[in-house]
């Protein structure tokens, strides 16, 4: 079968139907449409000497004579196209076709061949098969389409047929020559236009006095000229006068430059010999600067008396004080350490010729004493007997005498010290019986409690500024990761750890003027920590062992509560349900010992932290603000306890400027446009860092804010739980990583800064930006020099990686840079930690140091872990992954850290419980919640936008490859202790009656990995669609949930309040319930003295604080924030046991 091919590119072509079919009438109709053949203007060379067959030349000659051809089917040539059948069509040497011909008579055969050979010069427009005897209609049909073709390309200068594509390009070529062609056309009728206007001025001739008085002109230019050409002569002159004088001068200067070189050699070569010089004497000053530091730090007083720490006790001499449940002490070791102590004591003021008022010391090594020298003139003994135990210790007072003695001698030691130079600072104060906020005083199962303050005692150090701590940064990371190694061989293979988990809930305490409305916040913290201290002390000695009595514990503001279950929790269904209590309780307990107008509250933030004037009580002004320099928050309302203040002024001195943080303000209708706020005290100038603010760290239409305290001053809900085993901790901590983002949403609660409304819902970047100590190199805004590493975060951020070893953790996940330290990398993979692992610890430790005591420097690596601490807990992630701490029960953990601070204990309970259960469905049913990590911090950024929960969308994993319909064999095939039936047996299997923690490796599938690309893995869903489901595909978070709790044996009462809980975070989800920060923002929008101009002025704040202290105490309905069945705590005060 013949077939077409474009005269362009060659390819075969598909005609169209209606060619197949033309009829002899509409063949004839469109060559009489075609223009007649173009003439070519060549040179007529005569027929015989072209290189032709007769036949070619008696064409060509007819083509030149006007009446070569003859029609039988027209009247007139001038108006009728001839017909090819009528004349000879001159073919171009471009046309390229072969046309079927009937056999050759003998009279043509030259002619014939002559064709053949001009046809095989040529590139066929036919593909040609043998001919056939009885040519078909389609043979015919096809002959006379090519000889329409071959017509066309006669008739026109384009060879037939083209293809639809070459026909485009051809079309955008004749369009490009025809508008060329314009403008060329247009050029020709502009010259033709001026040519006639100058010939018509020239036709109009001029007269004879023109003509004179144009010749004059013409002499008067041509003098001009002519001066004006001497003058250029004249001025050349000078120019070559000057350039003589230049090219002398030049050589001079050559001369000069020659000798300047030949200084500047000699003088280099005696620079460098200088040069080798100074690095001489500077390798020697650095020897002996070594050896002075070593002799200054190497006395007496060091060798005899080693200050350390064993894990969570102080050592002195390596003898440890103190006692933890679990690590039982011998008192004979404690009581050998207070009598080194003492002698420590006593040696310190003979050197300092410091005599004791009331005391004097008596070291005798075990068996020292305290006697007064006043009054009864009483010996206290500072030993006790191995035959007491607690209780007995609690009658007597004799022990706790010496030790309150102890530090009364101590306290005088100070106090002389600071007379004699008022610039020493020391880390702790020493106040009657106790140290910082905890007594000395050892009382009935306050072992830890004790141990901390007997630490304390020992670690009266120094902290370091941020230009000493440069020096040890390097040293800190060193031992820091050979701390964390020994942890690692001791307990990589530890195993059978049960689900032990706990929640850190913290306060704020607010002090109430209800004649002024005035809410400010309440600065006694120290006051009421040591007065719960002795209240717990207290119900401790009244307890049964089986009862633990909640603690509390110091924050950064002090302002702040947190409080801790007294134990943790364990998997058992009781103690699942117990949580919502143990929270009011220890909110009852708080309140109880308050003052009549102080309110403990479950804030995230203050609404008016920072605004000018009062908030706090009592007032201070913010210029003696020493460690932050702020402009808004006064030094005192950070903790005393020397850490903080030292962590606050180490990361501005990081830094190199005050952090910046700028929170977009909420624009309410009379909120002016562009907003600068009046608030800020733009012209202050007290402190290097005032003119900050004012050179650009305030942004415009922003809520400013500068200092460490609008972050660590906040309040959250953090959880831990402890796993069975570290790879178990590691599929928990990858598998919670997504989770951060969608309950930081969830539990929005902190829509109020420094005294406006903003347009965010969640405190994270706040806090992210008041500890972001990176500099402007690190930030990348510099390039590299001082620096080691570009960062992409604050050290308090999201999570940057996933660390989980198991199959399902494709590497396209890590998605994002990640600066880690190649030298700990390398000895981390050295010492046989997986990749994942190491890159995972190498990346916390691109970080220094913030705080470091100087007495802490030097440490046994194999018992403490302080340096890796030190590091690990100042990076402050939406989780963390916790080793072992030394010589402790406790296994490896997972903190999750992510979620604001609810203003009800049911609302906190709600959202522990969902995350407990929701890290037993990813451990039980192998859940993979895995998306990239970039995504993770996309959508950390949109979890924080206004109405987020409602309104929002977050990136999700499609299929979480959950086993969930089969929940109950998984639970069977643990190889933990069960009492469940072989998973292939058919009898029904036996339900847990408590939370499990160890569960089998999750399994390889059985088909081999077939993944798919990893952007089909996730899509954008609803936060209903998260959490209730999307259709068949994905059951949501609580479905996942639901299918767990079906895997446990729960009674019915039981299994009626966790679906309480759940009920309350899947309304969350779906709308029908709002959140916290939607619930203040529309309370502050609606209050009468509101005047929609985002500012929260104290009498709204007061009436807020009021409203949520009202709501959490049950005496005030929110059903649109809470169930409507909801009962607070003037109902129910809760218990932990009693």
């Amino acid at each position: 079968m013949n077939s077409i091919v474009c005269q362009q590119c060659k390819e075969p072509l598909e005609l169209d139907g209606s060619l197949s079919d033309l009829a002899p009438s509409a063949y004839d109709m469109i060559v009489g449409s075609l223009p007649p053949a173009p003439i070519r203007q060549e040179s007529e060379t005569p027929p015989q000497q072209l290189k032709a067959t007769q036949v070619s030349r008696d064409a060509w000659q007819k083509s030149k004579s006007p009446s070569a051809s003859t029609s039988t089917h027209a009247p007139s040539r001038k108006h009728t196209a001839l017909l090819p059948n009528e004349s000879f069509v001159l073919l171009q040497d471009s046309i390229v076709r072969s046309i079927p011909s009937p056999a050759p008579s003998p009279t043509s055969k030259k002619g014939s061949t002559s064709r053949s050979a001009s046809a095989k010069a040529q590139p066929p427009l036919l593909k040609e098969e043998p001919t056939q005897p009885n040519p078909s209609p389609l043979s015919h049909h096809l002959r006379s389409t090519v000889r329409l073709f071959n017509l066309l390309s006669a008739r026109t200068d384009i060879d037939h047929p083209l293809c639809a594509e070459c026909t485009q390009i051809l079309l955008a070529s004749l369009q490009r020559q025809l508008d060329e062609t314009k403008r060329e056309r247009d050029g020709y009728i502009a010259f033709e236009k001026e040519v006639r206007k100058e010939r018509e001025r020239d036709g109009q001739g001029l007269s004879r006095e023109e003509a004179e008085k144009k010749i004059d002109k013409l002499k008067l230019d041509e003098r001009q000229a002519i001066d004006q050409l001497k003058v250029a002569e004249q001025e050349r002159f000078q120019l070559d006068e000057e350039l003589r004088a230049l090219e002398e001068e030049e050589k001079l200067l050559e001369q000069d430059e020659a000798r300047f070189w030949h200084a500047h050699n000699e003088q280099l070569l005696s620079s460098e010999q200088l040069a080798s010089q100074l690095a001489t004497i500077r390798a020697a000053y650095a020897a002996d600067s070594a050896t002075l530091e070593k002799l200054e730090r190497t006395n007496v007083y060091n060798d005899a008396f080693c200050i350390g720490h064993d894990g969570v006790f102080g050592t002195i001499n390596g003898l440890r004080l103190g006692r933890v449940p679990g690590v039982p002490v011998e008192w004979a070791e404690i009581n050998a350490a207070w009598g080194q102590s003492l002698l420590l004591l006593y040696t310190i003021a003979r050197k300092l010729d410091c005599t004791f008022e009331n005391y004097r010391l008596v070291p005798m090594g075990s068996f020292s004493r305290i006697e007064k020298t006043t009054g009864d003139k009483a010996s206290y003994e500072l030993y006790s007997s191995g035959n007491l135990n607690i209780v007995q210790l609690l009658h007597n007072r004799r022990f706790d005498l010496a030790m309150v003695a102890f530090l009364e001698c101590l306290k005088q030691v100070m106090d002389y010290i600071k007379s004699q130079d008022s610039t020493i600072e020391f880390p702790h104060q020493v106040v009657k019986d106790k140290i910082g906020d905890v007594s000395v005083k050892l009382k009935f199962n306050q072992d830890e409690a004790w141990t901390r303050v007997s630490m304390g005692l020992l670690y009266l150090g120094t902290a370091l500024t941020w230009e000493e701590v440069k020096k040890h940064a390097d040293h800190v990371r060193f031992h820091g990761i050979t701390q964390f190694l020994h942890t690692w061989d001791r307990l990589k293979d530890r195993k059978g750890d049960e689900l032990l988990w706990g929640d850190e809930i913290e306060y704020l305490v607010v002090a109430l003027n209800d004649a002024q409305k005035d809410a400010r916040l309440s600065l006694r913290q120290t006051e009421i920590l040591e007065k719960l201290s002795s209240i717990c002390g207290d119900i401790s000695s009244d307890c049964p062992e089986s009862v633990s009595v909640p603690t509390f514990h110091p924050e950064y503001g002090r302002y702040m509560l947190e409080s801790t279950p007294g134990s943790p929790y364990t998997g058992s269904i009781p103690d699942l349900l117990s949580v919502e209590g143990n929270m009011r309780y220890r909110r009852a307990l708080a309140r109880k010992h308050l003052k009549r107008h102080e309110i403990p509250l479950t804030l995230t933030s203050f609404p008016r932290l920072g605004v000018p004037g009062p908030f706090t009580e009592p007032y201070f002004d913010p210029a003696d603000a020493i460690s932050s320099h702020s402009l808004f928050l006064p030094e005192e309302i950070t903790n005393p306890h020397v850490r903080f203040p030292t962590l606050t002024a180490n990361i501005r001195q990081r830094r190199g400027s005050k952090v910046a943080i700028n929170l977009p303000l909420f624009f309410d209708t009379e909120t002016p446009r562009p907003f600068i706020d009046p608030t800020i005290p733009w012209e202050r100038s007290i402190y290097p860092e005032d003119h900050e603010a004012k050179d650009g760290a305030a942004l415009p239409d922003h809520i400013y804010m500068d200092a460490m305290g609008f972050g660590m001053g906040c309040c959250c809900l953090q959880l831990t739980f402890q796993a069975c085993h570290v790879a178990d901790a590691r599929r928990m901590y990858d598998g919670l990583i997504p989770i951060g983002p969608i309950l930081l949403a969830l539990t929005a609660a902190s829509p109020v800064w420094r005294g406006y409304l903003a347009d965010v819902d969640c405190r994270w970047n706040v806090i992210a930006g008041s500890v972001d100590d990176r500099t402007e190199e690190e930030r990348g805004l510099k390039p590299l020099d001082n620096s080691r590493f570009q960062i992409p975060k604050s050290r308090y951020d999201s999570v940057d990686m996933y660390i989980s070893p198991d199959w399902i953790n494709r590497p396209e996940y890590n998605d994002n840079p990640l600066p880690f330290d190649e030298g700990i990398y390398n000895r981390l993979r050295d010492h046989g930690i997986d990749d994942l692992l190491s890159k995972h610890i190498s990346h916390l430790f691109i970080r220094d140091p913030l705080v470091v005591f100087s007495e802490t420097i030097d440490q046994d690596d194999e018992k403490s872990t302080d340096h890796f601490e030190n590091l690990q807990s100042t990076n402050w992630q939406t989780l963390r992954f916790k080793p072992p701490p030394p010589g402790s029960s406790i296994g490896w953990r997972v903190e999750f850290r992510s979620m604001e601070v609810q203003m009800t204990d049911y609302e906190n309970a709600a959202f522990a419980v969902f995350v407990v259960l929701l890290s037993r469905v990813i451990l039980s049913f192998n859940t993979n919640f895995y998306i990239p990590i970039s995504k993770v911090d996309e959508n950390m950024g949109r979890a924080q936008q206004r109405d987020a929960a409602q309104n929002g969308k977050f990136w999700f994993r499609k299929d979480v490859g959950s086993r969930h319909h089969s929940a109950a064999s998984s639970a069977a095939s643990s190889d933990c202790n069960s009492c469940c039936s072989s998973p292939v047996d058919e009898s029904p299997k036996v339900k847990d009656k408590k939370m499990r923690n160890c569960f089998p490796d999750p399994p390889l599938p059985e088909n081999g990995t077939n993944p798919l690309p990893i952007h089909e893995e996730y899509e954008e869903m609803t936060m209903n669609e998260i959490m209730n489901g999307k259709g068949d595909s994905f059951p949501g978070l609580l479905g996942l949930i639901t299918a767990y709790i079906e895997t446990l044996d729960i009674d019915t009462d039981e299994l009626i309040k966790i679906h309480n809980y759940l009920d309350l975070v899947k309304r969350r989800a779906n709308g029908s319930l709002i959140t916290s920060a939607t619930w203040i923002r529309n309370f502050v929008r609606s209050h009468p003295a509101y005047k929609h101009d985002s500012v929260v002025s104290a009498e709204i704040n007061y009436d807020l604080v009021v409203a949520v202290d009202e709501i959490e105490r049950g005496v005030r309905q929110a059903t649109d924030l809470l169930p409507a069945d909801y009962t607070g705590s003037k109902e129910d005060s809760g218990t932990i046991g009693l």
